[in-house]
């Protein structure tokens, strides 16, 4: 009797998505609402912008904001009020890497910086990825603020 291994389905969209014969493009909304200039339709980003935007607001997602899909987010906004020393500064990067690991499949982080701005009460965080169907494997780079604000 053959025993058969059974995947997930994360895995196996992974999969197909590293395959150099895939050439997915990815399409989302723009988020300032614009109206394209001649069908007056709102206006589209693609691709890498797509994921840029798709990745900022995981970061900024916290636990039970999205209806009906509770469990995705992470409780970064939480940290922003703590004392900002090495420890919490490495709970913030352990939950980052975390939540692109579970929620963003698409890409494949390279590094996380996060620094600390003492004098605007934000955290500068950049993040360096690669797309995972990338034939080219371009490194690209998103930089977003987290803000300590009441």
């Amino acid at each position: 009797m053959a025993i058969r291994t059974v995947r997930s389905a994360h895995i196996d969209s992974q999969g197909t998505n590293i395959s150099s014969k895939t050439n997915k493009v990815w399409k989302d909304l723009d988020l300032n609402f614009d109206s394209h200039p001649v069908t007056y339709d709102l206006t589209r980003v693609f691709d890498v912008e797509s994921i840029k935007r798709s990745v900022k607001n995981l970061i900024l997602t916290d636990y039970g904001e999205r209806p009906f899909q509770p469990w995705i987010g992470s409780s970064i906004k939480g940290l922003l009020f703590e004392q900002m020393d090495a420890v919490t500064i490495s709970s913030l990067r352990n939950r980052i890497e975390v939540l692109l690991e579970n929620f963003e499949p698409r890409v494949i982080m390279e590094s996380l910086e996060i620094n600390d701005m003492d004098d605007n009460n934000r955290l500068t965080v950049t993040i360096r990825f690669k797309l995972i169907n990338s034939p080219s494997g371009e490194t690209y780079t998103l930089n977003t603020f987290l803000d300590r604000i009441k």
